[in-house]
């Protein structure tokens, strides 16, 4: 599926070799973001409108660095995010950002509660567009 940003407002359009993923900062009325995630053919009819919410390509299911050991709570992603795009999973549950975690830079976060040894962290987030 081929989606030209230029015609969405305040939405993130990205795809990996599955899916299309359709990012809506903010969610609906104020709460996390909202995400869309298609697979397959999709026609998607959208108001035009300018720009893709700054943000350039996303990052899907990546593990970040850090020691999962029971007493760390701070991870780096391999590259920078646009800030309130990260989202974190362990062992595949999405976290809600501050309940569960806390973007501490462009590239690092810190969860609230260290996971246990065995527990499997995974990100998603959407990298800068390039200047």
């Amino acid at each position: 599926m081929a989606v030209d940003p230029q015609h969405l407002t305040n939405v993130i359009v990205s795809n990996d070799d599955t899916y299309t993923y359709f990012t809506f900062p903010g969610g609906l009325n104020g709460c996390d973001d909202l995400v869309i995630k298609i697979a397959g053919d999709l026609t998607v009819l959208l108001p035009e409108g300018g720009g893709a919410g700054g943000a350039g390509s996303g990052k899907y299911g990546e593990t970040p660095s850090g020691l999962i050991n029971g007493s760390n709570k701070d991870f780096t992603t391999a590259a920078g995010y646009v800030a309130n795009t990260l989202m974190v999973y362990l062992n595949g549950l999405r976290q809600k950002r501050v309940d569960d975690y806390t973007e501490t830079s462009s590239t690092t976060f810190q969860l609230v509660n260290a996971p246990p040894s065995g527990t499997t962290l995974t990100v998603d987030y959407m990298q800068p567009s390039p200047a």
